[in-house]
């Protein structure tokens, strides 16, 4: 008998302070910004994410993109990339973030993609969605169910999978204002830690209160 219990988030871990200036803490240009907040290491897909960027930079002309995370190994050979195809105007590398800087980061962010080759859960699709964020997320995340409900885009962990959902999700921003909306109102309806809590009550009380025959 196996119950699954999600993650959840706090709406209280993710208030704004909106007299802090989050793009002239790490210099980042006054554009609309692309967001990947992560470790760099493959199973994280950054890398998916530079090469989709790159492909659909004629749809982002206007836009940057910021890599949000620790390095743990990737950093230098993204770094590289974005040098040798004149792109370095254009990616910003920020490093490690506390809680106030992410939920900044967040905050200031265009959309969110999640590019992961693999992962058990993301919290991140949690933490952008309760900022009211559009996310972009690989179908290694653990959350196909947003893609059902219509208010994520879900796309494979590949190259052209992610370069897809960039284009899909630049032609979506531009007739559904309320994306980000609608992901908030389903995050918050079913992964608080509120109601994540209760999932757990319940669970326990059924246990302890089962027939052991």
């Amino acid at each position: 008998n196996i119950v699954h219990i999600p993650n959840g988030v706090s709406l209280s871990d993710f208030q704004v302070d909106k007299n802090r200036d989050f793009r002239q803490q790490f210099k980042i240009p006054n554009k609309p910004f692309i967001l990947f907040i992560g470790r760099l290491n493959l199973i994280k897909g950054p890398d998916l994410l530079l090469d989709a960027y790159i492909k659909a930079k004629d749809n982002f002309k206007d836009y940057i993109l910021v890599f949000a995370g620790p390095d743990e190994g990737l950093q230098q050979g993204l770094q590289q990339k974005t040098a040798e195809l004149g792109f370095e105007s254009q990616v910003k590398f920020i490093g490690y973030l506390n809680q106030e800087q992410k939920s900044r980061a967040y905050f200031e962010s265009a959309f969110v993609v999640i590019p992961s080759r693999h992962e058990a859960m993301s919290i991140v699709v949690l933490e952008a969605g309760i900022l009211k964020k559009p996310v972009l997320l690989s179908d290694q995340c653990g959350l196909d169910n947003l893609k059902e409900h219509d208010i994520a885009i879900v796309k494979p962990a590949t190259k052209s999978g992610i370069f897809e959902g960039l284009i899909e999700m630049q032609k979506r921003l531009e007739v559904d204002t309320k994306f980000g909306t609608k992901l908030y109102q389903y995050i918050n309806n079913n992964y608080t830690w509120e109601i994540i809590t209760q999932k757990f009550i319940i669970l326990y009380e059924n246990i302890t209160t089962a027939d052991p025959k």
